[in-house]
């Protein structure tokens, strides 16, 4: 089984994203996926999970809520809020991909997002976890 956090959770469609602890990955699942109770499922909620393939890519199944405290690797709240932005934004990006694209498979959105990501931090528009943004949030030349 593999550890992570609720991302986001939609509870009209029953559909969500788990951040895994082990990677950048962002895993859907699905509310009958899940082992909890719906009324449960929350942003931020640590959960364990086993993770299947299937045609539009990875699924998170047998989703479970855990009492573990949820722990940075980067460490520090400021490492913590970046890591939270980043992977809001990852999660908009992805439900904006589903909306607009709705045969994209899962492995098509992950290579989206990794570029999107590099192009990002290139530009300055996203800063690495645990990366200090320039001084005054100026982009440096």
């Amino acid at each position: 089984m593999r550890s992570g956090r609720v991302l986001r959770f939609d509870a009209a469609k029953g559909y969500g994203f788990i951040a895994g602890d082990s990677d950048d990955e962002h895993i859907f699942f699905h509310v009958h996926d899940a082992v909890i109770e719906e009324s449960e499922i929350r942003p931020g909620l640590r959960v364990v999970f086993d993770v299947r393939s299937g045609e539009r890519g990875k699924y998170a199944v047998d989703v479970d809520g855990t009492d573990r405290e949820a722990e940075s690797p980067e460490g520090g709240q400021a490492a913590a809020e970046l890591r939270t932005d980043r992977d809001e934004l990852l999660g908009e990006l992805t439900e904006l991909l589903i909306r607009t694209l709705p045969s994209i498979a899962g492995r098509e959105i992950v290579r989206f997002r990794r570029e999107f990501v590099a192009l990002a931090a290139q530009r300055g528009w996203l800063y690495a976890t645990g990366a200090e943004p320039p001084i005054g949030g100026e982009q440096q030349c």
